[in-house]
Order: C-alpha cells, then structure tokens, then sequence
C-alpha cells in the first residue's frame, strides 16, 4: 500500500521543520515576489502551510501580514511557532476551506503537487480569491528528478516518485479564473553521494508520500548502481557512462503570481 503524504510526513515532522532547507528557499523567494502585491483587505492564508516556513516568511518580509496556515498534517502544524488561532486542519483535496472564500491572498509553495488533483484545485483555489486578490504558489512540476527517471529506465526498474503536475496545464486551468501576472520555472539541484542516500533522505524528511511502488531490494541496488553510471545529461550515447562517485537531483519548480479581476472572473 502507497504511503499517504500526510502520513510521511507525520512521521517526519521534526526532522522535516528543520532541515527542508529547499522548500525554506523556495519559500522566501515566492514571499520577496508577495512582497510589493497591492494585498486588500481579508485573510490571508498559506495552503498546505506545513511547519510554517512560508507564513513566517511572508510575516517577516512584509510586516502588515498575519498569516493563517491550512494543513491536514497536524504533526507539521505543531512545528510552527504560530498561535494555534491561526492553525487550520484541513484535507486541500477537499477542496476550499470555507474560511479561505474571499480571501485577499492564498499562498502556496510545495503544496499543490501532493493532492490528487493538483490541475482542478489550482482553478479552486484562484476562483476562491476575492476581487483584487492574489494567488502566489511555487509547485514542483515534471522535469524534476531527470536522473532518478533516466537510471530507472536504464536499470529496467519502475520510477516510483510522486506523479508531478505538467505546468502548462497549471497555468492553462489557472488562467480560466485569474489574470496571471507572472510565471516562470525556478531551478535547484543537489549533490548526493548516491541515489540511495536520496531516497533514504526523502523517507526520513517524510518526503516520500504519494510514492507509486515500492522496489525490493534486488531493485533498488539496481536502480543505486546505474545511478551512479548514469550517461551524462541524458545525451551520451549507448555504452558511454559518467562514472562519478555522486549524482544530481534537479528540480524544477513552477512560481505563478495570477490575480482575480472582477467579479465575473
């Protein structure tokens, strides 16, 4: 049975809050972007908030921002320093929470892309939004992970990370319901000593939600070694290996700044 993203990350919450050191960048730079928004009057809330690292950031940066966090993971709830009055528990793949009707800003970084329907969620969540209000997410899209895929495929093991949204449809959905004022591809990538020292990572982070399979162990020493020889780029050709002693994780992750306009939006 896959484990459930709020699961993992129950598990993991302690270690998670301290050490997500890419979503804690990630997250102050969707926050410089919220910065110089002309924000209305309401709520403002940070959707799939998790231990706080953009609510707290947002607060910094732009001091006239109290911020509520909306999680189903009560054991990352716990790990923000918020006032429990401004912790919500709620399941996004509900879809809204009722209070978030009419919000003046709901914010979002690496959220989205663990709901079952991250496409329709996203048109939610921006028809949600009051007139004049903003929608600002960061969200790993596909095109992350291109060694991870590109050694499973050579070892001839199935790729069991996370399904990532594609972000054309993001946008395409988005736009049907907001203006969309900006939108570009942030890129990180991170140094391992071998894929198995990422994956074991991912589990005691409580990254590894929303998983689809489970290798054995036969498998994933496979999967470990062909990482390690993985062809460079992705363009080598057949036979010729990069024999480095680490490997690259890369992420792409989609920021989308969209406001609502009118009322009939």
């Amino acid at each position: 049975m896959n484990i459930k993203p709020c699961q993992a990350f129950a598990r993991g919450a302690n270690i998670y809050a301290k050490n997500a050191k890419l979503q804690q960048a990630v997250a102050w730079r969707l926050a410089r972007y919220c910065k110089n928004l002309e924000i209305p009057k309401g709520l403002i809330l940070d959707f799939g908030a998790g231990s706080g690292n953009l609510a707290a950031t947002l607060e910094k940066q732009k001091k006239s921002l109290s911020v509520i966090l909306v999680d189903e993971c009560k054991e990352l709830l716990d790990q923000s320093e918020a006032a429990s009055m401004r912790k919500l528990e709620w399941d996004l793949n509900q879809g809204v929470p009722p209070e978030a009707i009419g919000a003046a800003l709901i914010a979002s970084s690496f959220a989205l892309h663990w709901l079952k329907d991250p496409v329709g969620q996203i048109k939610h969540w921006g028809k949600a939004i009051a007139p004049g209000g903003w929608l600002a997410i960061t969200v790993p899209i596909q095109g992350c992970f291109k060694s991870w895929h590109r050694a499973a495929e050579i070892a001839g093991v199935k790729y069991t990370g996370i399904t990532l949204p594609i972000g054309a449809e993001l946008i395409k959905s988005l736009r049907q319901v907001t203006e969309i004022k900006e939108h570009k591809i942030l890129r990180y990538s991170k140094q391992y000593n071998s894929g198995l020292e990422f994956l074991k990572e991912m589990k005691w982070m409580g990254t590894n939600g929303g998983a689809t399979g489970k290798l054995n162990q036969r498998e994933i020493r496979r999967l470990n070694n062909y990482w390690l020889e993985n062809p460079k780029n992705g363009s080598a050709k057949e036979g010729e290996h990069n024999k480095s002693t680490k490997i690259t994780i890369n992420w792409d992750i989609l920021l989308i700044i969209a406001q609502k306009l009118s009322e009939n939006n």
